[in-house]
């Protein structure tokens, strides 16, 4: 497991900001953990979100617990996953696609977007929506 960090100095595609919109109405003043409520992250993610809260959470520097992609396959299933794009141990983007294991040597993503196909490794990190923010992310949103 992984915690790569990615700063939202970039720009933020319209639809992200829009779904994270309601956050404005919330008066938060501490680092805070977004998850999937119908996910199994595992203990040792949360240590690892605590770690970087106590010690990197700062500045507009956000993180993204993530996982290799190994660890979040189902059992001959297509399963949607964003894969993480990795420059300099920064998350630059996160591809949605749904993922599926050809022949149990190669995974193939097709983005959701409709966007080309790709492949990937077995060790290739993904996202399953474990965010990390400062209340610095509202003057971003």
């Amino acid at each position: 497991m992984n915690v790569a960090l990615f700063s939202l100095y970039a720009s933020i595609p319209i639809d992200f900001a829009a779904r994270f919109c309601f956050w404005r109405f919330f008066n938060l003043e501490a680092s805070f953990l977004v998850i999937n409520a119908d996910d199994y992250y595992g203990e040792e993610s949360y240590r690892i979100a605590a770690y970087f809260v106590i010690n990197q959470c700062l500045n507009k520097v956000f993180g993204c617990v993530c996982f290799p992609v190994r660890n979040t396959l189902m059992n001959n299933r297509n399963v949607n996953r964003g894969v993480c794009i990795v420059k300099d141990e920064n998350v630059t983007q996160i591809v949605e696609s749904s993922l599926k294991v050809v022949n149990n040597k190669i995974i193939m993503a097709s983005p959701l977007d409709g966007s080309e196909k790709f492949t990937i490794s077995f060790e290739t990190l993904v996202s399953m929506n474990m965010f990390i923010f400062s209340p610095e992310v509202f003057s971003i949103l």
